[in-house]
């Protein structure tokens, strides 16, 4: 797959994860303001959370080669 492509699969499953997350909190909470903030802290959170897991990786792959 190229690069650009890949960009594009990533933003648009990027772009369904917050969708599915705002419904499913707005659904939840019955509030739309608090689903959306609800939505952006948890989605602020999980990209931290998945570069500081990538960066482990690497350095679990560099020291296991």
């Amino acid at each position: 797959m190229g690069t650009k492509k890949l960009w594009v699969k990533v933003l648009v499953w990027r772009a369904i994860s917050i969708a599915l997350t705002l419904v499913t909190t707005w659904l939840y909470t019955g509030n739309i303001s608090e689903a959306s903030g609800l939505t952006m802290v948890l989605h602020a959170v999980l990209i931290v959370g998945h570069y500081l897991f990538e960066r482990g990786w690497d350095g679990f792959e560099d020291a296991s080669s």
